[in-house]
């Protein structure tokens, strides 16, 4: 049955009947270790292949046994880990944190009981972590980022080290790289993001999707280091490695090259291709991502000052509540965007003449002191902000 299963590729259904079968001869063996690790194994592959309702059943498969026979135990950290990287995946990273929390934890005790084979899969659940902190936090977890990036060079390093291990690597550094470029710190930045590409397509090729992400980010970087020139080039490949002209599967990514796509139109002064643009990605959002993934707020967000931008006060209005709404979503409470969207919104109804001009200022001042508490938040809201507040001083009194 084994040598059959390795001749399935693994997009093929097929493999899912022999595994299901080996899993019920498994079972009638009594071989309990088996059949957590052909759980965690079918789990993980249903994931990358998106059978999300297939991986879901795998993993829970996986989790009845090692509660249930302590023999299994040393697997449940690997399924735990399964469980988190599949909640990230459909409901966010705000959802996701306990569970990576909890991966993190039962790994953390396996490695100090000794049990083989838990450095990488660690490695890898406090990166998840690293990249849930990140996401939303205004500041990033910079110390354990390079801390982590040190570990993973050093077991991509190793002779015949796993793919695994080389894009865990490429994530590491375009999480850490994501962060320096919100601090404003670019060189370092467009560095980290250019390797994390780099590595990355070293191994996916044939999943070039993957890249999408990576692309977006060294994108930004550049833009922000006022290093235009590639930044038209990497954002298109973005897109096309993303399915945006329809002749692959769709990547997660694809709605942020969109959005910044739409920025950039926005910026040369073409509106009607931003709106398109903007309109696109808010679109492919809904089938692409969770509710609670930030992507669909931001978008929300630019759509909304590109509606203010053309004088449609209630059209902005409505796209900026749904940006507050889905960032109280994304983010905790005490995230500095929060106080940005209500600064934004505010600004609009006092352009329309809904609001006295002197309280909107309050909700700009109120947001420009959280970006002051939040060193870690994207330096060009802070310009965004001083910039709406100038502009007040011509909304009706």
């Amino acid at each position: 049955m084994r040598d059959q299963a390795a001749r399935i590729p693994p997009t093929d259904t097929t493999l899912d009947e022999v595994a299901d079968r080996a899993y019920q001869l498994l079972e009638t063996l009594g071989q309990v270790g088996l059949m957590a690790s052909l759980a965690h194994r079918m789990t993980e592959l249903l994931r990358l292949r998106g059978d999300l309702p297939g991986s879901r059943m795998w993993v829970q498969r996986g989790l009845d046994v090692v509660h249930a026979h302590p023999l299994a135990a040393p697997l449940a950290g690997l399924l735990a880990l399964d469980e988190a990287a599949l909640v990230l995946y459909e409901l966010g990273a705000t959802v996701a944190r306990p569970h990576a929390l909890r991966a993190v934890e039962l790994l953390e005790a396996a490695a100090a009981a000794g049990d083989p084979g838990t450095e990488q899969a660690l490695s890898r659940a406090q990166l998840m972590l690293a990249q849930i902190e990140t996401a939303t936090r205004s500041s990033a977890p910079e110390e354990q980022l390079r801390t982590l990036i040190d570990a993973l060079a050093e077991q991509a390093a190793r002779p015949g080290a796993a793919r695994d291990a080389r894009a865990a690597l490429a994530a590491a550094r375009q999480t850490l790289g994501s962060a320096m470029l919100r601090r404003g710190q670019r060189t370092e930045a467009r560095e980290l993001l250019a390797n994390a590409r780099k590595g990355m397509e070293e191994v996916t090729q044939g999943h070039e999707g993957r890249v999408t992400g990576l692309l977006v980010g060294e994108a930004q970087a550049m833009h922000m280091a006022l290093d235009h020139a590639p930044v038209a080039e990497l954002l298109e490949r973005a897109r096309v490695l993303g399915g945006g002209d329809m002749d692959r599967e769709p990547d997660r990514a694809l709605p942020l090259a969109l959005h910044e796509l739409g920025l950039a139109a926005g910026e040369r002064g073409d509106r009607e291709a931003a709106a398109t643009l903007l309109d696109e990605a808010a679109m492919l959002s809904v089938s692409l991502v969770p509710d609670t993934d930030p992507v669909r707020a931001t978008t929300a967000y630019s759509r909304g000052l590109l509606f203010l931008a053309d004088g449609q006060f209630r059209r902005a209005e409505r796209n900026l509540e749904r940006a507050i709404a889905g960032w109280e979503r994304a983010y905790p409470p005490d995230h500095a965007c929060h106080a940005i969207g209500r600064a934004a919104l505010a600004w609009a109804r006092a352009r329309a003449g809904d609001l006295p001009a002197h309280e909107a200022s309050l909700e700009l001042d109120a947001a420009t002191a959280a970006l002051a508490d939040a060193p870690g938040l994207d330096v060009s809201w802070l310009a965004q902000l001083h910039a709406l507040r100038a502009d007040l001083t011509g909304a009706p009194p």
